[in-house]
């Protein structure tokens, strides 16, 4: 009901999905994704806790939660759950991208060009995880932020290390095109 844009229906299901205990983190991690989407973050941010408290090794949620403190202008709980999440999962890009979407907003250049400079590094072995990321923001609504990562995947993509090999464009749009909504 979610991706066909019946939200309403959508929110009701979920609603009743997280009567099951077994069923918590999910239900109120999507019910966090469809308040993104409607740009009610406040309530996404009371969902994405609840989902927390049912897992606490959610990276998926603590990720959201990230991203809703960052756009509730909320910078530096923002750097910490990302950091925090970096700190168990030290891999985690959309935790990593988080991280330097907050140093950025407050004017932490050098520590932004940090966290940046580790996802860039991350990505020469892990280019597949910009567009995951990417579909994880467009599931939330976050399209810029999806847009961000997309770019940052082309900038470090193998078009630039040889230009002249025309199956990196090639399998890039290919990737792009799967991942349509």
């Amino acid at each position: 009901m979610k991706f066909q844009g019946k939200y309403d229906a959508a929110y009701d299901a979920l609603y009743k999905a997280t009567w099951s205990s077994g069923l918590h983190t999910a239900g109120y991690y999507n019910l966090a994704e469809i308040d993104c989407i409607r740009g009610d973050f406040e309530t996404a941010l009371k969902h994405i806790n609840r989902s927390v408290a049912a897992n606490a090794w959610n990276t998926k949620a603590l990720n959201l939660k990230s991203a809703v403190l960052r756009r509730l202008g909320r910078f530096k709980d923002a750097a910490q759950v990302a950091s925090n999440t970096l700190t168990f999962d030290p891999l985690n890009f959309w935790a990593g991208h988080e991280l330097y979407l907050a140093k950025n907003a407050v004017g932490l250049k050098k520590e932004a060009a940090e966290a940046m400079n580790t996802l860039k590094v991350k990505s020469r072995r892990e280019v597949q995880s910009y567009p995951a990321m990417a579909v994880d923001y467009v599931n939330c609504g976050l399209w810029d932020e999806a847009i961000q990562c997309l770019h940052l995947l082309v900038d470090s993509s193998a078009m630039n290390n040889n230009p002249s090999d025309a199956l990196a464009p090639y399998y890039l749009g290919n990737l792009l095109y799967d991942n349509q909504l």
